[in-house]
């Protein structure tokens, strides 16, 4: 159980603004977590001969994104954007790290 606020905890802006901060850094914290899950993904992938790329994970990671925001009331249509260039980002990243190790 979180030790943090909820929004209906905070009674004026400035501790409002001091949750969202806090919030922010621990979706950072995940974020960095997630790239490291990419950066293992993209060792994984060159010793099975995968591509950085793989279409039908790319739709799931997408849909599930969407299911996810729908579940929690939030706009699936922005979370599926968001999410589709967080799944850019990470398909570059295992790229860069794929194509390095061909030359």
């Amino acid at each position: 159980m979180s030790d943090r606020p909820k929004p209906s905890d905070c009674t004026d802006m400035a501790s409002l603004r001091r949750l969202i901060d806090r919030l922010d850094d621990e979706l950072f914290d995940l974020f960095a977590e997630r790239m490291a899950c990419i950066h293992r993904a993209a060792v994984l992938k060159e010793g099975e001969g995968l591509p950085a790329n793989v279409p039908s994970r790319v739709t799931e990671v997408i849909e599930n994104a969407k299911r996810r925001a729908a579940e929690r009331s939030l706009d699936p249509a922005l979370y599926g954007e968001i999410w589709r260039s967080i799944v850019d980002a990470a398909i570059a990243e295992e790229e860069k790290h794929l194509g390095a190790e061909k030359h």
